[in-house]
């Protein structure tokens, strides 16, 4: 038979795509929730697949790290799960009703001369599909992500004013007002302060978020003994070994 057309499975960013992964009824904690099949992918024709005929599945509520060398394709698997990129062959498949999330590496400059409050306007709008928000509810939603990440801010507060340790954690707090079901952290602690590693790692644990983090480090796993993570993954440009249940 013929191959099917690559792409995604999520209709709102990809509607030429009709195929969507069902969950088995009462299946609960451990069905997968999103799935690289016979995946290849190439920035350029010239350079080749950067990756090839991957196959892999994320189960719900599992932490699953993804380590490798730089240009081994790690940011690239974030952006395929997170609809950023689309595959060249194969397909990235999210469950019914699964949604991603991905934090971003750094504050946006335009973003560091916004108010707090605006701020988080414009990610909850990035992904919010409910009626429009009261400024009650908005302020709630906020106090709540910023509460996840240990800090108190008035709504007024211009972001670029933070210290760096504290404003880092502001993207985390970002990502988290998205209630995504699918969180992606790519280089999670780059400019974190200590205090920020320690909830950051907090949250990877939350029960109920499926976490993926990209690094190129062990700093995630072993600042704190504490965190674990359920699947270790490496990739390599073209080859890769595993641990765990995340299969390449």
């Amino acid at each position: 038979g013929q191959r099917s057309s690559p792409g995604w499975t999520e209709g709102r960013s990809a509607p030429h795509l009709a195929r969507r992964e069902q969950r088995r009824p009462g299946s609960g904690q451990g069905a997968t929730v999103a799935r690289f099949k016979d995946l290849s992918f190439a920035h350029s024709q010239a350079h080749g697949d950067l990756l090839s005929e991957v196959s892999f599945s994320i189960r719900q509520g599992s932490k699953v790290t993804i380590m490798g060398q730089n240009g081994a394709g790690k940011s690239t698997i974030i952006k395929l799960l997170s609809r950023t990129l689309r595959p060249d062959e194969g397909d990235v498949i999210l469950g019914s009703g699964e949604t991603v999330a991905c934090a971003m590496q750094t504050m946006p400059a335009h973003c560091r001369e916004m108010a707090v409050k605006a701020f988080f306007a414009e990610m909850l709008a990035l992904s919010y599909r409910g009626p429009s928000l009261e400024d009650h509810e908005l302020e709630a939603k906020i106090a709540l992500a910023l509460q996840q990440v240990v800090l108190e801010a008035p709504g007024d507060r211009i972001i670029k004013s933070f210290r760096g340790g504290q404003q880092a954690r502001l993207p985390l707090a970002a990502v988290l007002i998205q209630e995504p079901s699918i969180l992606l952290l790519d280089e999670p602690t780059n400019n974190l302060d200590h205090e920020g590693l320690w909830h950051l790692q907090c949250m990877i644990q939350m029960p109920d978020k499926t976490v993926v983090v990209i690094t190129a480090t062990t700093r995630t796993s072993s600042t704190r003994s504490r965190t674990r993570c359920s699947t270790s993954t490496s990739t390599r440009e073209k080859s890769s070994s595993t641990t765990g249940t995340t299969l390449w």
